[in-house]
């Protein structure tokens, strides 16, 4: 899948314990990825790039942290690890979006409202799937949030963050 290190979930996560195996019954879906059966959730391609490198990098961070998730569902893990890679995603998309806002104020970027309020429109949803994860349906909310999420990350990629891309490289960043 993909070779990338993930971000470290944080030690005050929101987990809470939990004993869940409610999608492991898919172990022959799982075991033919890590065969070496290529299943991604989201792979990368070529028509989101942003056409600033390190941007491209961090989405396809935020895609293996997607399919991290994804691989665990289908493998059946514990409500505990579903947390844990859950605080990663909202860690680094927190991190992500704080680093795509300086870049607007550093080169004055004029859509950065928009842009910004969308982020926390994002950041709002995927905090409030996080703080379901945990219970008793983890494994289905956090089925909801990786549909929700790759949707949401293919758009945005694709529309709103293209466009700062354009604007970005006029600029010279690459």
């Amino acid at each position: 899948s993909s070779d990338l290190i993930l971000p470290r979930p944080p030690r005050h996560g929101l987990c809470t314990q939990g004993n869940g195996n409610a999608l492991g019954k898919d172990r022959k879906a799982y075991s033919r990825r890590v065969q070496g059966h290529p299943m991604a959730f989201l792979d990368w391609k070529t028509d989101y790039s942003v056409g600033v490198a390190i941007f491209d990098d961090e989405h396809k961070k935020l895609i293996a942290i997607i399919n991290s998730l994804y691989d665990s569902i289908l493998a059946g893990v514990d409500n505990t690890a579903l947390c844990q890679i859950s605080d990663a995603m909202v860690e680094y998309t927190i991190m992500h979006f704080r680093h795509e806002e300086m870049y607007f104020d550093d080169w004055a970027y004029p859509d950065a409202a928009a842009h910004i309020a969308s982020h926390g429109a994002l950041r709002q949803q995927v905090f409030d799937f996080r703080q379901q994860i945990g219970g008793a349906d983890s494994h289905t909310l956090a089925e909801e949030m990786l549909t929700f999420l790759r949707q949401w990350l293919i758009e945005h990629i694709q529309v709103e963050d293209r466009a700062y891309g354009e604007f970005l490289f006029d600029k010279g960043v690459r």
